[in-house]
């Protein structure tokens, strides 16, 4: 299904109106005003709608579009909106973070975030609009990767901008079958260009930075006893990368590796403590939450306590 829209034939004191209407109806519902005075305004899009991805070219002139959640916001606005600029710059804000857009770059929004679109001046853009539920099943956390430039020089990137330009082109030409799996090609490429973006130019925002933290402490916090128990080993279960797992702990007291052997002396003091482990030895006790060497847990037990772990399990019983 295609759909065509155009201010042409629009009294000039209503076509500013027309066109938020008619890009509320089309894609998401948005605030609008006009960078400038000017008697008329000029826009125009197409849109092909046979899948569920939306493929659209928008020309207009300069104006200023602002998402607010969670007001504009209902069961069917959960999207994430590629922007691809063909003509003119964009300035994109979202999650903290901006971004100028200039012909060839691509940009990610999601529409479940306030963002703004600043264009200036005339601009020409192609947008894919996906589902947050497939990107989501696509990608793990596809909002971190909103208002940063997608590489597009080489790799994925460049693969995903010769596909898209072909895609334009050919997109007249398919039925609804070929759509979907069109779709679905789609929304693989554009995963592998944003998997390309450097690691250090995807920011932790503080609500992803705590769900990620929490995860992480949950999963040690069940695995202490696993004397194998490393930075590398947790990568791979979270499916994360070991400077993303270092990274979290920047704005804590400690380190990774130090936290991970607090958890243990810890569990340790409170395992000593319980009279349900009195029969247990202090090395079984040891043992059981990871530590290899008796000697090294002795070591860790006395630097963090102040005392040894038998003088700890006395004074705990009553006996010290």
């Amino acid at each position: 299904m295609v759909h065509k829209v155009s201010t042409d034939g629009i009294p000039a004191d209503l076509q500013l109106e027309f066109w938020r209407e008619a890009i509320n109806d089309y894609f998401i519902r948005f605030d609008m005003k006009l960078n400038s005075e000017t008697p008329s305004f000029a826009a125009q899009f197409i849109q092909h709608a046979d899948g569920p991805i939306t493929f659209s070219e928008v020309v207009s002139d300069g104006h200023t579009v602002v998402r607010k959640v969670p007001g504009q916001m209902d069961g069917d606005d959960d999207y994430y909106l590629l922007l691809i600029q063909r003509h003119g710059t964009s300035q994109i804000e979202q999650a903290g973070r901006s971004v100028l857009m200039r012909p060839g770059d691509l940009v990610l929004c999601h529409s479940c975030s306030p963002y703004s679109m600043n264009m200036p001046l005339a601009f020409h853009h192609d947008v894919l609009m996906i589902p947050g539920n497939i990107m989501r099943h696509a990608l793990r956390t596809p909002e971190r990767y909103t208002a940063l430039a997608v590489p597009n020089q080489k790799g994925a990137g460049r693969l995903f901008m010769s596909f898209i330009d072909s895609l334009r082109t050919t997109l007249p030409e398919l039925d609804e079958r070929s759509a979907s799996s069109v779709a679905n090609a789609t929304v693989d490429l554009l995963c592998a260009a944003l998997l390309a973006t450097p690691m250090d130019e995807i920011p932790l925002n503080s609500s992803l930075q705590q769900y990620h933290l929490q995860r992480l402490r949950l999963y040690v916090q069940t695995h202490l006893a696993d004397p194998d128990l490393s930075v590398e080993r947790i990568a791979i279960a979270l499916q994360l990368s070991k400077r993303h797992l270092h990274a979290l702990f920047d704005s804590q007291p400690t380190t990774l590796n130090a936290w991970i052997w607090k958890e243990r002396v810890d569990a340790a003091r409170r395992a000593l403590a319980a009279p349900a482990n009195a029969h247990r030895s202090i090395t079984d006790i040891a043992h059981s939450l990871g530590f290899k060497s008796s000697a090294h847990f002795s070591r860790l037990f006395q630097s963090a306590v102040g005392m040894s772990p038998r003088d700890f399990r006395s004074m705990a019983s009553g006996e010290g």
